[in-house]
């Protein structure tokens, strides 16, 4: 779409396509989120999902392609997911703007790629993750690492649907350099990949303006499920080795295959398993510590949270999800360098005035991340492709700017 000619800018229309169920909860409250902080006067964006959570049922920027009372007879009924999302996919061709431009998060089928590019639509993807076929790279080395399971979600047609979305794509945004540096190892063009972050909101979690005094047991807080790709076997088996002055702190559903192999050092006194008790303004704000020792991610919702509570990471290159900056915002190690991650780990257990001076530098830097900011910085974005001569190479990263 380009520019109208008059004084006023030329309005610019955005279509979203998820397939799993909408929230202001994880990937696809992203979306939500970044939709309904852009201007209203500029832009129409709407995030189509099959179904959606309480959160978002009556937002204007979410459209739910099957009635609630239809979707829930077609679970009680069991029907096959991929119906369920081309029925979605239906939809959302149906609707759409036809001079939008759509902005896809994963899930899609080729055949939706195909006629989006017949209608003549600019096509962005959403990458959550670093590349698929790097992914399952990684992980297979870590799953033999530890003597687990490779995460059957990585074969070979998840690679293959991925090189189709990415030969399909005029613009992917990439959320983190772990990310992007995936992608540019397949031979994705630069031309194509647009840097870009996610974001929090203040008025969820609504952490104190200052920190208040620490525990006299520093406490780490691990957040996440998908156990072996976060990096816990590391982190237990680097916790029972260093033996830290510490408490950790482990939020999420942990795999059985772990639990069964780890189930000594989840049982030690300076480890506390919490379960799927996600309050997480609370967890957050008895924390000293938050670590995420992720060998694969895109930027962790997990560790904006971090940021906004005012407490200093300790993270691999993955789970800085390009945020967290080492010694500033915390702490960056490799979790496969053991010696240098304890070492990390016992300083930050041991050094009140870092913890203190990192946690000052976390608690700046999230205002940098706000919903806001972030649909400020996506709608610079938006609006240069719906023009003319965007270039992606000339976006930078947002730490970058701070």
């Amino acid at each position: 779409m380009q520019h109208s000619g008059n004084d006023e800018p030329a309005r610019i229309a955005i279509g979203t396509l998820t397939n799993v169920g909408a929230s202001l909860l994880g990937i696809s409250g992203c979306a939500v989120n970044i939709l309904r902080n852009l201007e209203r006067s500029r832009f129409t964006g709407r995030l189509w999902a099959s179904h959606g959570y309480d959160d978002v049922r009556g937002l204007p920027e979410v459209v739910l392609t099957i009635p609630p009372l239809v979707f829930r007879a077609a679970c009680k009924l069991r029907l096959p997911l991929e119906l369920v999302a081309r029925w979605n996919e239906r939809e959302f061709l149906r609707q759409l703007d036809p001079s939008a431009l759509v902005w896809a998060f994963p899930g899609w089928s080729p055949a939706l790629f195909a006629r989006l590019r017949a209608r003549g639509h600019t096509i962005i993807l959403e990458r959550i993750n670093s590349a698929v076929a790097h992914a399952r790279q990684v992980l297979a080395q870590q799953a033999a690492r530890h003597g687990l399971p490779v995460p059957a979600h990585l074969n070979q047609q998840a690679v293959d649907n991925e090189a189709q979305e990415l030969e399909s794509a005029d613009y992917i945004f990439v959320c983190s350099p772990f990310v992007e540096r995936s992608f540019r190892s397949l031979g994705v063009p630069e031309r194509k990949l647009v840097r870009c972050s996610y974001g929090w909101s203040p008025a969820d979690y609504q952490f104190p303006p200052a920190r208040e005094h620490g525990n006299a047991v520093p406490r780490f807080l691990f957040v996440g499920a998908d156990t072996l790709r976060k990096g816990l076997p590391d982190l237990l088996t680097i916790w029972q080795r260093a033996n830290p002055p510490a408490v950790l702190r482990i939020l999420g559903r942990i795999a059985p295959e772990i639990s069964a192999r780890f189930s000594s050092v989840l049982s030690q006194s300076n480890v506390e398993v919490l379960g799927t008790d996600y309050s997480l303004t609370r967890h957050y704000r008895e924390s000293d510590v938050f670590v995420l020792p992720s060998h694969e991610e895109g930027s962790p919702l997990v560790t904006y949270i971090a940021l906004g509570a005012g407490i200093p990471s300790l993270v691999s290159p993955a789970g800085a999800g390009g945020i967290v900056r080492d010694d500033v915002e915390g702490l960056v190690r490799d979790p496969t360098d053991a010696d240098a991650f304890t070492d990390a780990l016992l300083r930050l257990a041991t050094d009140a005035d870092l913890r203190e001076r990192l946690g000052r530098s976390a608690r700046a830097a999230s205002t940098h991340y706000t919903w806001q900011q972030v649909a400020a910085s996506r709608s610079v974005v938006f609006a240069g492709i719906a023009g003319a001569n965007f270039d992606a190479t000339t976006v930078p990263w947002p730490a970058d700017e701070r």
